[in-house]
């Protein structure tokens, strides 16, 4: 019954041991019952430590810091789900539970390692590109202007806008539609749209499921559809040129609900500058056709005012971060 993750946290092999010690009858029923006790002061131990370890690391996680709480949020959630789940077998004494709690947890421990990963290879970028910016300043300077320059197109500038409509006012007899309306209501480009607004466009989306690891675009394709993030999480990755013959996908940034990814391509009609992958569980995206995503910017010109502003903060957001590096990177060779 042993997970096959190649990665575990301390917890979850913790937890893992007593299950197995258990179901093999290594374990008495009170001893485990006891030891599950102590795996739940543990849990909220790591709780509090884990999320000061985070906030340690905001230097590191920049922006990502808020999604990454969210996400340890989120598998801590899971465990103790997990721990409900196994302790359900002391009252009606069903082995499944166990192995079902155990892969509760499981899934909950895979955020953790995730964020433990991300870090990790974070520092070690950080201490590759301070060795490299001593050698070749320039092309370490071309290659964080990249990374800022797609980071800075798809990230927190959706956030300036907050909708303020209340989706509990939402009257529509169609299940399906009510649904996207209710959704789109927290879509920071549709907020100043009245909800007979969103009810028109609810029939011009599609919803679609994309299991983990999926890719909704890639980097280069020439799609054009807009993609709204309903649930889940999805990873940005960059393919960066590292020398003659030489490249490697970089993850550039994790996004969640609400935000907008695609629109660039459809706008400008150039291929995708980035692919998105959907990470730790299943997503699910709305997606509008180039042609339907047209069609709103011209019927609903608030759309196109409120894009127009999140683009100029782009480039102020992105010149600035450009600007500050190339200062540090001059101070360094000075």
């Amino acid at each position: 019954m042993s997970t096959s993750s190649t990665r575990k946290t301390a917890l979850f092999k913790t937890l893992e041991e007593l299950c197995e010690d258990f179901l093999r009858e290594d374990l008495t029923e009170e001893n485990f019952s006891k030891e599950i006790s102590s795996v739940k002061l543990l849990l909220q131990n790591r709780e509090k430590n884990f999320g000061k370890y985070l906030d340690s690391q905001k230097e590191i996680l920049k922006e990502q810091l808020y999604e990454f709480r969210l996400i340890f949020s989120e598998a801590v959630k899971e465990y103790k789900e997990a721990l409900n789940i196994i302790e359900q077998f002391f009252v009606d004494k069903e082995k499944k539970h166990i192995e079902e709690g155990l892969l509760k947890a499981a899934s909950a421990d895979k955020k953790v390692i995730y964020i433990q990963k991300t870090i990790d290879r974070k520092k070690s970028e950080e201490q590759e590109e301070n060795l490299i910016t001593t050698r070749k300043p320039v092309d370490t300077a071309i290659r964080i202007a990249q990374n800022i320059y797609i980071q800075s197109h798809i990230q927190s500038p959706y956030t300036i806008f907050t909708p303020k409509k209340p989706a509990s006012s939402v009257a529509v007899t169609d299940d399906s539609k009510k649904k996207i309306v209710e959704d789109f209501v927290d879509v920071p480009i549709f907020d100043r749209l009245s909800l007979k607004d969103l009810e028109e466009i609810a029939p011009m989306v599609v919803c679609k499921k994309f299991s983990e690891n999926s890719i909704l675009f890639k980097e280069n394709d020439s799609s054009k559809d807009v993609f709204i993030i309903r649930s889940g999480r999805v990873s940005i990755r960059k393919t960066i040129e590292m020398g003659a013959d030489k490249k490697e996908e970089e993850e550039l940034i994790i996004v969640g609900k609400g935000t907008v990814l695609g629109e660039m391509a459809c706008i400008d009609e150039q291929r995708r500058s980035a692919t998105a992958v959907a990470i730790l569980g299943d997503v699910e995206a709305y997606i509008i056709s180039p042609g339907n995503f047209m069609t709103l910017l011209e019927k609903f010109p608030s759309i196109s005012i409120i894009m127009n502003k999140i683009f100029c903060h782009r480039v102020r957001e992105t010149n600035e971060r450009l600007i500050k590096y190339l200062q540090a990177q001059v101070l360094k060779i000075e």
